[in-house]
């Protein structure tokens, strides 16, 4: 079994670092797959999300004559609701 010494206190680099090479040494298991899977699911859907709304805006904007604030209010408006709906899922593991 390895031991890891460590200098410095929780909040050091060597103690970060150090669980992070002890997390890179682990083998990948289902549950890494899972996660794995999911996390590239949701990156998948927040691109997507994200290249919508920037070719759909300049179209928006000659249609329905937007000013520049309400360009921007859209332009963030679906990455701000998804950074809010993350609120409650989190809810329970906290």
């Amino acid at each position: 079994m390895d031991t890891i010494v460590l200098q410095g206190g929780v909040g050091s680099r060597s103690y970060h670092r150090a669980i992070a090479e002890r997390i890179d040494r682990l083998p990948i298991s289902r549950e890494i797959w899972r996660i794995m899977l999911l996390a590239g699911i949701a990156w998948l859907v927040e691109s997507y999300d994200i290249g919508i709304i920037g070719n759909v805006l300049p179209s928006l904007t000659k249609q329905f004559q937007l000013g520049a604030f309400a360009v921007g209010v859209l332009a963030i408006a679906s990455t701000l609701g998804i950074v809010v709906a993350i609120i409650p899922a989190l809810w329970p593991t906290v």
